[in-house]
């Protein structure tokens, strides 16, 4: 059974395309055997979208088609729930695009390199409780180690 890995990039951020490219770098170095990948990108202007479009670098030459191409996600801010779900609702079955067992962010900036994002995921929007955001996602280098001794870097 393979781990469902969300990569986070793009954001609200003035290093939104250095984002990309490393986010893409990232996806890239893992084993497909192993990890099924997500791409979730955060446009400019703060909407999420995933789909595997995302993966292929010229699609961003056109913002507009790219979107089109992808399902706009978002996740529930309750407590547990790890589900990315589809904007617009499937008509037969449920509304869950993907089941996260980890989460990746590969944002840049203010807002994904001091913990806002983490504290998103955690609790909310200035949510206190750092520590426990740095236990779930931990820092830049115990991730490189971790990923290095699973054989992904």
């Amino acid at each position: 059974m393979k781990t469902t890995v969300g990569v986070f990039f793009g954001g609200r951020s003035t290093e939104h395309e250095i984002s990309v490219i490393s986010a893409l770098q990232a996806i890239n170095a893992f084993n497909k055997e192993k990890y099924e990948i997500i791409p979730i990108y955060i446009t400019k202007q703060g909407r999420w979208f995933s789909g595997d479009a995302l993966l292929e670098v010229k699609n961003y030459r056109d913002m507009a088609a790219l979107q089109n191409m992808c399902a706009e996600v978002y996740m529930t801010p309750e407590y547990g729930d790890y589900n990315l779900y589809r904007k617009k609702r499937a008509l037969f079955g449920n509304s869950i695009w993907a089941k996260l067992d980890v989460v990746i962010p590969v944002l840049h900036g203010s807002n994904g390199e001091y913990g806002i994002f983490e504290g998103i995921l955690v609790g909310g929007p200035g949510h206190a409780d750092r520590h426990r955001a740095d236990r779930r996602t931990g820092s830049l280098e115990r991730l490189h180690r971790g990923l290095s001794t699973r054989g992904c870097t």
